[in-house]
C-alpha cells in the first residue's frame, strides 16, 4: 500500500479491503488465492508477521491500527 497520512488511510483502504473481502466471501477461487499468495502460513516467515514490505505484513499492521473501523475491516 502507498504511504498514506492520518484519516486519509481510512479513507483509501477501507473500500479497497471491503472489496477484498466481499469478493472472497462470493468467490471460493478469490478466497484460496488469497490464502495461498497474499496470506501465507505463518511458519513459512523468517520474521515477525508485521516487519517487512509485503501485503501480509501490511494487513497484519493493519490490524494492530488505532482506528477500531480499519483495524476490523482488515481483520475481515
Amino acid at each position: 500500500f502507498p504511504p498514506f497520512q492520518g484519516e486519509k488511510i481510512k479513507e483509501k483502504l477501507t473500500p479497497i479491503l471491503n472489496l477484498l473481502t466481499e469478493s472472497c466471501r462470493a468467490h471460493r477461487e478469490t478466497r484460496l488465492y488469497i490464502r495461498k499468495h497474499i496470506l501465507p502460513p505463518l511458519r513459512d516467515v523468517s520474521q515477525r508477521p508485521e516487519e517487512g514490505t509485503t501485503v501480509k505484513s501490511r494487513l497484519v499492521r493493519l490490524m494492530t491500527h488505532l482506528d477500531t473501523d480499519l483495524k476490523h475491516c482488515a481483520a475481515d
